[in-house]
């Protein structure tokens, strides 16, 4: 990982945010779908160099993490089944179908790497790193080093989409800090969108995606973390094996850091003033270091690759669209969105709602369609494959 960060990250964020803007552009109610699809297409081409495992590697995800929510699988809540033979506990019986699919994935994708290496024509990602540096790694088998690639990109292909929804929900709520941000964009890109390059220079969309996370934290509940010996804490005594979790929204909400926690307002974040300002501005705000990311041995590595996603995807949002609140065409009257409607697995976004999501101009309308077909025009945008004969039961699951 971090052989391509000083390689930019290979320059895919920059190349699949023209697809996303081209896709909300011609069908913004399907925003929720595009937005994963963005940051999975991202992920999968880190991975293995393609975007073609994008839906495979969404389906992955989404099962992996039900199978780790608190309100998802029923082993969660009854552990037990986990120690009854397959033939009487289905959440069993479901999660070691689910390793064996993960696995199969995984080889699959590791396999063609390797087919490309051997004809060098693979394009870079991790995995091809793994391959030409493998002597370094110490890894014990290849299947060790496709969990290791294959389990980095189930983390990402996802999560980062879910403060992409929270900023689209704050500035349809707090509309006020749109232009702002746009005028910023402008100085600094002009006819263009973000690039990773750009990311010193621009504090305030860094100020917009800290405040998003903060504001409808991804993860509120933490990631849960097992006791490792009886402990007490502020009086309170935590027995060994307990489950706890580092409760990210009261943390977000803590009003010595953040006065008026509430209230959406990145300017938190660039005003001297505040108790959350941070110098210097070409590298603060940053959500590099956030304690939604986890803590010690267990801190996401992914940090890094997380930033960049949301910079360029969100900044191409802002460059691209005005983003509002939708009108009833029947009355003209603003239609609500219910601002604290969250999806309840581990990984929280905002339920869909519906918004009016808009080409700035006509100019920048005319610039995200050249964008799009002189990449198309290059072979840049394969379709989705499909991993999974349907006459294999034993592999793929039901979509989740």
């Amino acid at each position: 990982m971090s052989v391509c960060q000083s390689h930019s990250f290979f320059g895919y964020p920059e190349l699949e945010a023209k697809r996303m803007m081209m896709e909300m552009m011609e069908s913004p109610d399907h925003y929720n779908v595009h937005l994963e699809s963005f940051v999975s297409r991202v992920t999968s081409r880190l991975a293995w160099g393609t975007s073609e495992g994008s839906d495979e590697l969404k389906q992955r995800a989404r099962e992996l993490l039900y199978t780790v929510s608190p309100t998802g699988s029923l082993a969660n809540k009854l552990p037990i089944l986990m120690k009854l033979p397959d033939w009487l506990s289905a959440p069993k019986a479901w999660e070691r179908r689910r390793t064996n699919t993960e696995k199969t994935f995984f080889k699959s994708m590791q396999d063609d790497v390797k087919a490309d290496l051997d004809q060098a024509k693979a394009p870079p990602s991790w995995m091809r790193i793994y391959y030409e540096l493998k002597s370094s790694w110490g890894f014990a088998s290849d299947t060790e080093g496709a969990y290791a690639v294959g389990m980095n990109g189930i983390a990402g292909a996802l999560t980062i989409a879910a403060p992409m929804q929270g900023f689209c929900l704050a500035m349809c709520l707090h509309p006020q800090f749109l232009p702002k941000l746009q005028r910023e964009i402008d100085d600094v890109c002009g006819d263009r969108p973000p690039t990773y390059a750009d990311m010193p220079r621009m504090p305030y969309l860094r100020a917009c995606i800290r405040e998003s996370m903060r504001w409808r934290p991804a993860v509120p509940t933490g990631i849960p973390h097992m006791v490792v010996q009886d402990d007490v804490y502020d009086g309170y005594f935590i027995p060994k094996d307990s489950v706890i979790h580092p409760l990210e929204w009261s943390m977000s909400r803590n009003p010595a850091k953040y006065p008026d926690p509430d209230a959406y307002d990145p300017d938190r974040w660039v005003d001297p003033s505040s108790p959350s300002f941070q110098l210097p501005l070409s590298r603060y705000p940053s959500i590099v270091g956030y304690s939604q990311f986890g803590y010690g041995r267990r801190v996401c590595q992914g940090q890094e690759v997380a930033e960049v996603d949301l910079f360029v995807g969100v900044g191409s949002l802002a460059w691209a669209f005005n983003i509002a609140k939708a009108h009833d065409p029947a009355t003209g009257l603003e239609i609500p969105i219910p601002d604290m409607e969250y999806t309840e697995l581990l990984i929280a976004k905002p339920k869909p709602f519906k918004f009016a999501m808009t080409p700035r101009s006509e100019k920048r309308r005319q610039q995200v369609l050249d964008l799009f077909h002189e990449e198309n025009s290059r072979g840049s945008f394969k379709p989705s494959k499909q991993y999974w004969d349907p006459k294999q039961p034993q592999l793929g699951w039901n979509k989740v």
